[in-house]
């Protein structure tokens, strides 16, 4: 099966989700404060009341080529393309034919708010090397206090191979309700930084490189290992 249109891959995958992972609104307003909610938005798109100052955002961005390699294994893993090659899907990412759009408008869209008090600003590759700093980056920020055990016990739970058992965060339990390809992605990837110098070309990489340019004069920069 191969996508021309990847937007209509994300509308897809958004349907699926909606019926058999996501609960809708209503589960959400009866989950019990403070209520966590994990999205893919861009900025522009969250609701208005967050927009206003209510509760607190957490974004996570990485850069853009482990984006692409991150991305294209769990497509693979969740046999949306199994017909796409790797080439043709880097070329889908920079022009923004994906379920995100552009990836460098997603970013500077949160980057671009940074200064609001309830947003706090992570990248990935900041997680992997420091993560006891990170949770207590985000325990400050949420106003928790954490005792050195607590911190010890996130992040044991946080590390790749911890959330490659665990069927909740390695989506395993997704298998009951559509199919898994086996053996060809994943959805709990290497869980390290650079992991793009090992599956992409030199020419699939300077491709991505031109996406660099919007960032140019922003002050938001990657690390790419």
């Amino acid at each position: 099966m191969c996508f021309d249109n990847y937007i209509t891959l994300g509308l897809l995958i958004l349907q699926l989700l909606s019926e058999v992972h996501f609960k809708r609104v209503d589960a959400i307003l009866e989950l019990p404060r403070p209520r966590t909610i994990k999205c893919h938005l861009p900025y522009r798109l969250l609701p208005t009341q967050i927009l206003q100052g209510k509760g607190k955002i957490i974004y996570t961005s990485r850069n853009h080529k482990d984006v692409v390699q991150s991305y294209y294994s769990v497509f693979l893993w969740g046999d949306y393309l199994h017909d796409e090659t790797t080439d043709g899907y880097v070329d889908a990412f920079v022009q923004g034919n994906v379920p995100i759009g552009l990836w460098t408008d997603h970013v500077l869209s949160y980057w671009t708010n940074r200064n609001c008090i309830n947003i706090l600003l992570l990248k990935y590759e900041d997680t992997v090397k420091d993560m006891s700093g990170c949770v207590r980056k985000i325990a400050n920020f949420l106003d928790r206090k954490l005792t050195d055990d607590d911190v010890i016990r996130i992040t044991e739970n946080c590390d790749v191979n911890r959330m490659r058992e665990n069927p909740m965060t390695s989506l395993q339990y997704m298998k009951k309700y559509t199919v898994m390809r086996e053996g060809v992605g994943t959805f709990i990837n290497k869980g390290k930084a650079g992991y793009w110098r090992e599956v992409l070309t030199p020419e699939m990489s300077a491709k991505i490189d031109t996406m660099k340019k919007p960032l140019e004069g922003t002050g938001l920069q990657y690390d790419f290992q």
